[in-house]
């Protein structure tokens, strides 16, 4: 095993989760090498299906996305994939308590109880309701 020292800028795996990866580039190509490999990772948010039929329940009756889903062409920045509701890569609901408390519970009690802030910068990224924020609040 032979190792090379390779500065932070140019190291891309060296902290993927944290760093974000199009910012940097070198100035100057290191020399190239068969052993050299680059990483991007990607993260994917699974929901429960009960979470995700509940949602979907409660969307025609909804009436801020239930317009939404009946006219998906009328809204550009929503996408209707699967009887759900996106908008930038967020699942969209808005009068379900039940899954905002099972969510907040996810976000908040088993991620080692963050503060406020990063409970609903890590749920914003994946959710979108109306409230969010005061809704973080009130459960932490």
């Amino acid at each position: 095993m032979d190792i090379h020292y390779i500065p932070g800028v140019m190291n891309s795996a060296a902290d993927a989760l944290s760093r974000y990866p199009y910012i940097q580039q070198p100035q100057t190509d290191p020399t190239p090498s068969d052993d050299l490999v680059e990483v991007c990772l990607v993260t994917v948010a699974e929901v429960d299906s009960d979470i995700t039929n509940a949602i979907k329940a409660a969307y025609p009756n909804d009436t801020l996305f239930g317009p939404v889903l009946a006219n998906p062409g009328r809204y550009p920045g929503y996408v209707a994939h699967n009887g759900l509701i996106y908008y930038n890569e967020r699942l969209c609901f808005s009068t379900d308590k039940a899954v905002r408390e099972t969510l907040l519970a996810t976000y908040y009690d088993d991620q080692n109880h963050f503060g406020t802030c990063k409970t609903q910068s890590n749920l914003s990224r994946d959710f979108l309701w109306p409230g969010i924020v005061n809704d973080v609040e009130t459960y932490v």
